[in-house]
């Protein structure tokens, strides 16, 4: 799962669509700018078609919530951030901006490792 804190990085997300199954990677975007309403959101994803789901609908101490993580993971809380994380929520990548598709891989590869579940590449 990746969750990010901004809808920045679009070419970057489409490239991960393109490449990962929704079933193996599944996007989720974080509105963390409080000017943003529900309105504002939905209109933007209508006239854009995002390759990822924006989560809204979210109130502000859960927005604090994701800021105190970027905070925790990156020391710092500025967006665009993005976590992937693996099925329980644990982050496996922090980082500022979008992961290479090689970064994605090789931490789900590393996480599946964990797990002692086999991974073939396919693509």
């Amino acid at each position: 799962t990746v969750v990010f804190t901004d809808i920045v990085g679009f070419t970057e997300f489409t490239a991960l669509r393109e490449h990962f199954s929704e079933a193996e990677l599944t996007i989720y975007a974080v509105p963390v700018d409080s000017e943003d309403t529900e309105e504002m959101l939905v209109a933007w994803a209508t006239k854009y078609r995002p390759p990822y789901e924006i989560v809204g609908g979210i109130d502000r101490s859960e927005v604090d919530r994701v800021n105190a993580v970027t905070l925790a993971e990156l020391r710092a809380e500025a967006v665009p951030a993005t976590f992937l994380t693996d099925r329980d929520g644990q982050v496996l990548i922090a980082r500022w901006g979008v992961p290479t598709i090689s970064d994605v891989r090789r931490a789900l590869w590393q996480d599946a490792a964990k797990r002692g579940v086999s991974v073939v590449a396919t693509r």
